[in-house]
């Protein structure tokens, strides 16, 4: 009679935390302390950028006084003669009322309640010197005592008067442009300057 082989079972039991699975792939990384590491990093880097931003406001103001100071000196050393007081002749030829400005690279219509004024005239420089002139140093004024400059669109006009120097005895012809009010009437038009202006026209 052959003899009968037992075996027994025993039963391994599991821990209570067993080691999660993908743990055993590798190295688990810590998602709140990642989390935590970012925000440091980001927290950091706004304070450098505010540091910087912060110093380049206080040059910008730095300078922008520096530079009213020395026009302020600059001023202060002007005489208060103008040469070109009484040297400057103006003379309007013609005035055309728009309610747009047409070019190439489309129209430009006046506000609502508002009208283009085109101003056709002539400057001469009596001056012994050159004299420089600005379209943007021309202005309007209408019969209620308001000043208008000249219009942006004083640029699609073909014969518009560019920034240049005149010679002496030299003239120039050539458009304004502005935009008014409709129920307003032309006053003058004046050539200013830092002194005040140096030559008008009444219309």
């Amino acid at each position: 009679m052959r003899p009968e082989w037992k075996q027994e079972i025993v039963s391994v039991e599991q821990p209570n935390n067993p080691i999660p699975q993908f743990e055993l792939f590798g190295y688990q990384e810590d998602v709140n302390l990642d989390q935590r590491t970012m925000k440091t990093i980001m927290v950091f880097i706004s304070s450098i950028l505010f540091v910087v931003v912060a110093a380049a406001i206080i040059f910008y103001i730095k300078d922008a006084k520096s530079v009213h100071r020395e026009m302020i000196s600059k001023k202060g050393n002007i005489s208060d003669v103008n040469p070109f007081q009484g040297k400057i002749e103006l003379r309007v030829t013609n005035t055309k009322t728009v309610q747009s400005i047409d070019s190439f690279f489309g129209a430009t219509r006046a506000k609502p309640g508002f009208r283009f004024v085109v101003v056709q005239a002539k400057i001469r420089n009596r001056a012994e010197k050159d004299f420089r002139i600005s379209p943007y140093g021309v202005a309007l004024f209408t019969s209620d005592g308001k000043r208008y400059n000249p219009h942006v669109a004083i640029n699609k006009l073909p014969n518009a008067i560019k920034s240049r120097n005149l010679s002496p005895e030299e003239s120039i012809e050539g458009a304004f442009l502005y935009e008014i009010p409709r129920q307003t009437s032309l006053r003058s038009l004046e050539i200013k300057s830092y002194t005040g202006p140096l030559a008008t026209y009444n219309f």
